[in-house]
């Protein structure tokens, strides 16, 4: 006897699997959930690679209150799809998953590593927070210590998580590791110019280690960059010492040189230096003024002396007879160029000539050109000319001054905005990007400090807005087929620094805002879609249908009419504009009074 499903030789059918699928439908139609359960199981054994039987399987034993066996069937899709290089769909199984279990740590490390395979490095330093934070509740240091070096490799440039390895290093007594962490860290943030929260974290390590003399180093790359002097002199004045007690002598007497440099007058490295290399020929820093000293003005004259002059030959080409058709500029041209060759070899020896002598060979090479080659007849046309502009002249300084005006005005607008310091915080919440990193620091600020907080917020702030647009686009798509709405909204509007991207993206931010119910949100997503010029009519017809929509669903019945009627105009056919139109012109149903006491209370 044939299982319904096989054929005669025992292979599948799908036609055995439609089957199974449209008797799941009608049961599911009646609600007998349970038996709709049986016939997608049915059906899946025919096809197990169908991750859509899959997905409505664990829908059903969501709706059934049989979570295991949804985390289950959704675990296999989400398999599934990573198998067949779909991540950003496998991605959003999984977060359907832990919207079932939050605790499921294999969830959040195969997420970490689909985040990661992504480049979506903020989201994956999020998860593996999470899973950082139950290794530290739980005393499973080793583990927590492994991950955090791995969180380091996925993303090298967030300080916070490096800071966080750092202090881990110093719990398990790795200390040069720990030390060598600190000063990357500074090493990064003095790049970015935040020299604030620099000095902040090599105080951090300098106040264990104060005899360090790398960590001491940084202090003085601080202080430069900062200009200050007083703590500069400080810094250096202790490192000095313990170049000196620890033997280097070459280091000991390069600082002492360039503390004297920046302070000529200080005794304490004058003596140091004295005193480590009295042999050695010290630079008297007070004494030197802008003026170079006369020994060496001497020693330079004596060399430009035994240089001897290289002859100049000048020759006259005004003598030769000069072509008709050669006009002034070109005369001109002629005489700048004779006369910066003149310069370039009469200037290496200004330095050793005397004065009455420069001046006789100066005479002697000057060229005279006869006033007669400057003067040339006007034609007649170039005298009509010019007495016609000089009738218009008026009206074209008029206009000059007036492009003048909107030119100044233009630069000094320019001027402003280049003064303006950068509005990073503006940009985050145009993109959307505090919305996402309430979400993503959540996880990590459970087992760190505020400040340590604050530090991982601002990089993985910072990694968003560089991140592509495009695959946080695709990522949303994949989260509103999964009905993760607010997923998909913080997805959609990170996808927006990119303007090919940014009419699709602000359409599917009105269609989830839409589904969950905020009609006035969804309004404004729409309105600024229809905003942007370039979109084809079918393109905006789309829009504008969906805005009616969303008015009508906001009870804005006269502007929804409108917005129909709109539609309507464009392509009477499209979907049921005409229907719409129809249905809003009528007036509404008056309220009995029943009706009008209950909507009054």
């Amino acid at each position: 006897m044939e299982c319904e499903g096989q054929n005669s030789s025992g292979g599948i059918t799908m036609g055995g699997k439609e089957k199974y699928i449209e008797r799941a439908q009608r049961y599911i139609l009646r609600g007998h959930l349970e038996r709709a359960i049986e016939e997608y199981k049915g059906a899946i054994a025919i096809d197990p690679q169908d991750v859509t039987l899959r997905l409505r399987l664990g829908d059903l034993y969501v709706k059934t209150g049989r979570k295991e066996d949804a985390i289950k069937e959704y675990s296999e899709a989400a398999k599934i799809n990573n198998q067949k290089g779909f991540y950003l769909k496998a991605i959003a199984v999984y977060k359907q998953i832990l919207k079932l279990d939050d605790t499921n740590l294999d969830v959040h490390y195969k997420l970490a590593e689909l985040y990661t395979k992504q480049r979506l490095l903020a989201d994956a330093i999020s998860e593996y927070s999470y899973i950082l934070n139950v290794f530290e509740r739980k005393g499973r240091t080793q583990d927590a210590f492994d991950l955090l070096k791995k969180m380091v490799e996925v993303d090298p440039n967030n300080t916070g998580v490096r800071l966080r390895l750092a202090r881990k290093e110093l719990e398990l007594g790795y200390e040069d590791d720990a030390i060598e962490e600190y000063c990357t860290i500074f090493d990064k943030l003095l790049s970015q110019r935040r020299l604030e929260r620099a000095e902040k974290i090599i105080k951090e390590i300098y106040e264990r280690y104060p005899q360090n003399t790398a960590i001491i180093e940084k202090f003085l790359e601080l202080y430069k960059k900062k200009e200050d002097n007083e703590n500069y002199l400080k810094y250096a004045l202790k490192l000095v010492d313990l170049y000196r007690e620890r033997g280097d002598k070459e280091a000991t007497i390069a600082l002492c040189n360039e503390i004297l440099e920046r302070f000529p007058d200080n005794q304490q490295a004058r003596s140091i230096l004295e005193e480590v290399a009295p042999e050695e020929e010290e630079v008297d820093f007070s004494e030197l003024s802008e003026e170079e000293p006369e020994e060496v003005v001497a020693e330079v004259s004596e060399e430009q002396e035994k240089e001897e002059p290289e002859e100049i030959e000048v020759s006259t080409p005004l003598e030769e007879e000069l072509p008709e058709e050669e006009t002034i500029e070109t005369v001109e041209e002629e005489v700048v160029s004779v006369e910066e060759e003149l310069a370039q070899k009469v200037a290496p020896q200004e330095a050793t000539a005397e004065p009455a002598a420069m001046e006789e060979k100066a005479e002697e090479e000057v060229i005279m050109i006869p006033d007669e080659l400057f003067e040339e007849e006007e034609p007649p046309e170039l005298e009509v000319e010019r007495a016609h502009a000089d009738e218009e002249e008026p009206q074209e300084i008029e206009l000059l001054e007036e492009v003048q005006e909107e030119a100044t005005e233009v630069a000094e607008h320019a001027q402003k905005k280049t003064e303006e310091p950068e509005q990073y915080v503006d940009l985050m919440k145009e993109l959307g990007v505090e919305e996402a990193l309430e979400q993503l620091v959540s996880p990590v600020a459970e087992g760190s400090t505020e400040e340590m907080t604050e530090e991982l917020k601002e990089d993985m702030g910072e990694q968003l807005t560089k991140e592509d647009a495009e695959t946080h686009y695709n990522l949303g798509i994949a989260y509103m087929e999964m009905e993760l709405f607010d997923e998909a909204i913080n997805e959609f509007r990170l996808s927006l620094k990119d303007p090919s991207l940014e009419f699709d993206a602000l359409t599917r931010l009105g269609l989830c805002s839409t589904k969950k119910g905020a009609f006035d949100e969804a309004i404004e997503f729409y309105e600024k879609a229809l905003a942007i010029e370039g979109k084809t009519d079918d393109d905006r017809k789309a829009v504008m249908y969906e805005l009616a929509s969303t008015l009508e669903a906001a009870g804005r019945r006269e502007e929804a009419l409108d917005m129909f009627r709109k539609v309507y105009d464009m392509d009477r056919d499209y979907r049921n504009v005409a229907e719409k139109v129809e249905s809003l012109s009528r007036p509404a149903p008056p309220l009995d009074d029943d009706m009008i006491e209950v909507e009054v209370v």
